[in-house]
C-alpha cells in the first residue's frame, strides 16, 4: 500500500466516523418525530373514534395529583351535559369533571398501532437512508476520480457507528432483566427507542409485564434486534447509492 492510498483509506475511516455519528444524530431527530407522531395519531384516534359516557368527578390530592373520586355513566339520571360540580363555594374540594370516553375496540387499537409503526419506521429508514444513499453516490465519484479508495463495506461500518449508541438502553435492558433496576428497564429501553415502541409493546406489553426479569428469552432477544435493523438498512442504502440504483431507475423511466 502506498502513501497515497494510506492517506485515502485514513480520510475515508474519519469520514465513516463522521457520517455514522451524524446517522445517529438523524435517528434521534427521528425518534423525536415519532414521539409526536404517536401522540398525534393517539389524540387523532381517540377524538375520532371515542364517544363520552360519562364522566369523573375529581378533586387535585395533596400533591396535586388528580384523585377520581366517582365515575357517572350518563342514564335516565343522568343525562348527556347534567356534569356540574357539587358543593358550594366553601365546602368544594377544587373538583373538576374531566369527561370518560369509552375505549376503542381491540381491531381500531391494532389498526392504529399498525400504522404507527409504519409511519415511525418509515421516518426512521428513510431519513437515515436517504443520507447513506448520497455518501455512497458520492463515494462513487470520488472514487471515479481517484481521490477515495474503493470501501465497499463501508456503508456497514456507518450503520455499526450510527447503532453503537444504541447499546446502552439494550445493556439496560438486559440487566434489568438479570434483576439490576428491574422495574424500569423496559419502560427506559422504550422511552430511548421510540420509533420502536408500538412494536416494543405488542412484543411485551408493559401492562403485563411490569418488570423486566418477567420477560421471556424469546421476548428479550426480539427487542434487542429490533434496533440493529438499522444497520442493514445503512448497508443496503449505501450500496443503492454507490451503484446509483434509483438514477439508473429514472432514466430507465424516462427513456
Amino acid at each position: 500500500m502506498n502513501e497515497k492510498q494510506f492517506g485515502s483509506y485514513e480520510k475515508s475511516g474519519a469520514s465513516t466516523l463522521k457520517m455514522g455519528v451524524k446517522i445517529f444524530g438523524y435517528a434521534v431527530l427521528s425518534g423525536v418525530v415519532a414521539l409526536m407522531m404517536f401522540f398525534s395519531l393517539n389524540m387523532i384516534s381517540n377524538g375520532l373514534f371515542s364517544t363520552p359516557i360519562g364522566y369523573n368527578r375529581c378533586e387535585k390530592g395533596p400533591n396535586g395529583e388528580k384523585i377520581i373520586l366517582e365515575t357517572v355513566y350518563y342514564d335516565e339520571d343522568h343525562p348527556v351535559g347534567s356534569e356540574k360540580e357539587t358543593g358550594d363555594s366553601e365546602t368544594r374540594f377544587n373538583e373538576t369533571i374531566v369527561g370518560a370516553k369509552n375505549e376503542l375496540s381491540q381491531v381500531m387499537i391494532v389498526v392504529f398501532d399498525v400504522i404507527e409503526q409504519i409511519l415511525m419506521l418509515a421516518v426512521l429508514y428513510v431519513m437515515c437512508g436517504y443520507y447513506v444513499y448520497r455518501e455512497g453516490d458520492r463515494d462513487r465519484n470520488l472514487e471515479k476520480h481517484h481521490d477515495r479508495a474503493p470501501t465497499p463495506w463501508r456503508g456497514l461500518w456507518i450503520g455499526l457507528i450510527a447503532f453503537l449508541p444504541t447499546l446502552i438502553p439494550m445493556i439496560l435492558l438486559i440487566l434489568g432483566k438479570c434483576g439490576v433496576n428491574a422495574a424500569s428497564a423496559q419502560s427506559i429501553y422504550n422511552l430511548l427507542t421510540p420509533c420502536f415502541s408500538p412494536l416494543n409493546n405488542a412484543i411485551a406489553p408493559i401492562a403485563q409485564y411490569t418488570t423486566a426479569t418477567m420477560l421471556e428469552a424469546w421476548q428479550l432477544i426480539l427487542l434487542l434486534l429490533l434496533p440493529m435493523t438499522t444497520i442493514p438498512v445503512c448497508a443496503v442504502s449505501y450500496t443503492l447509492g454507490h451503484k446509483r440504483v434509483f438514477k439508473k431507475l429514472l432514466k430507465k423511466k424516462r427513456a
